[in-house]
């Protein structure tokens, strides 16, 4: 098949994602963090619903003559969840604590350090209508029918806060993804197994299953497949029959044991295979039935770029997520390439100084090098269509997490 540009991939992805959307779940709102919201939602009511205090002092009405002394005789004391208390008259003040509902006619409140005692009942406020008022108003936070939070917004603890002032005790949300992983590499063996010579740990599954861990997904630890065609066959049969994703990694490209683009053929379909980016050229996208595949090559670096550049877009796409802004950083040091593919570069990313984001490029260009993974935090984008970058050129980045 034709060397399939990043740009086209990605598309090609997205656009069969859509397709893909998943159904709608009902969840506790204590469960409903980072999920993503299946539907619009308006406040119900008022938020806050009523006139409250946004001081400890006292409640008055300086719409009425002050007394001439400034002496108000103190009438009573609303507290934080106290009923409606009656109007005010001339004269008269409430002491009165923060969030607590105000008088009607009520229009000012005096911070109880600006008040001075005149008496056991009586208190000396300075009364001024310019003055800040210190009420909150019964619609601050949101008008009745306001809308709040729009479908595809991830429900971080500022959105469950919000949910949780509507009175709501569940909530909507597109249910997860299920994802199966399957590990092939007849020189992998297990974490805490004897290393023989020639073979190596199995880093792949673990990597990955933190990766979707990251997007509240969780998956089964899977034992590596040998590279055996009928094997690998019949695991990925099952794994399409019980999931919406199934990722693969290793034998996706053109050896003699690389087995994936063959039976995903056989299986389903292939939409593409081999990408022009690196790291990951070999990456396989297709389906069986209603499941994506993805078959990612078996380099350690070239599963990361994978899943961050591709999956991780069709992971958010199928619950419906709005699709994020892109990132930017500039460059700490100018770069080349040699090539013309799109090269997802390792680098550290933060805030200098001078509050200027910057990239700083690891060293390590081999895909093989997963050391390079925990000494950086993101991967830099450099375009297909460019060699050569200077220092402090803004380059767009993909987050690790």
């Amino acid at each position: 098949m034709p060397l399939t540009t990043f740009r086209q991939a990605l598309q090609q992805v997205i656009e069969v994602a859509s397709g893909c959307v998943l159904p709608a779940e009902h969840i506790a709102l204590e469960s409903a963090g980072d999920r993503i919201l299946a539907e619009d939602l308006c406040a119900p009511f008022a938020v806050p619903g009523f006139r409250h205090s946004a001081m400890d002092g006292y409640a008055i009405d300086n719409s009425a003559a002050a007394p001439e002394d400034a002496s108000y005789r103190i009438v009573g004391q609303i507290l934080a969840g106290d009923p409606p208390f009656r109007a005010l008259q001339v004269g008269e003040a409430v002491a009165i604590a923060t969030g607590a509902m105000l008088p009607d006619n009520a229009s000012q409140v005096i911070p109880r350090e600006s008040a001075g005692a005149a008496g056991d009942d009586r208190v000396v406020l300075a009364a001024n209508p310019a003055a800040p008022s210190h009420i909150r108003g019964a619609e601050d936070d949101y008008r009745a029918g306001e809308l709040a939070l729009r479908a595809g917004n991830r429900l971080g603890f500022a959105a469950l806060g919000v949910l949780a002032s509507f009175g709501m005790s569940s909530v909507r949300v597109v249910r997860r993804p299920r994802v199966a992983v399957l590990v092939t590499g007849s020189e992998l063996v297990p974490a805490g197994a004897p290393r023989q010579p020639g073979r190596i740990h199995d880093s792949n599954g673990a990597s990955l299953r933190g990766l979707l861990r990251g997007e509240g997904i969780e998956v089964m630890p899977t034992a590596a497949l040998a590279d055996d065609i009928d094997t690998i066959r019949r695991q990925l049969a099952a794994a399409c029959a019980g999931s919406d994703v199934v990722i693969s990694t290793g034998g996706a490209s053109a050896g003699v044991a690389d087995f994936m683009p063959r039976l995903l053929a056989e299986l389903g379909e292939v939409v593409f295979w081999k990408v022009a980016m690196r790291p990951g050229m070999p990456v396989l996208f297709g389906r069986v039935g209603r499941c994506l595949v993805f078959g990612l090559p078996g380099n350690p670096v070239a599963v990361v770029a994978g899943f961050l550049s591709l999956v991780r877009p069709v992971l958010r796409r199928m619950q419906g997520a709005a699709p994020p802004a892109t990132e930017w950083a500039r460059l700490a040091e100018a770069t080349a390439k040699n090539h013309d593919r799109l090269e997802f570069r390792r680098a550290h990313v933060h805030v200098d100084e001078h509050g200027v984001q910057r990239a700083c490029l690891h060293p390590a260009l081999s895909s093989g090098v997963l050391r390079s993974v925990l000494e950086s935090n993101a991967l830099v984008v450099l375009d297909a269509e460019r060699r050569q970058w200077q220092a402090d050129e803004l380059v767009a980045v993909l987050r690790y997490g």
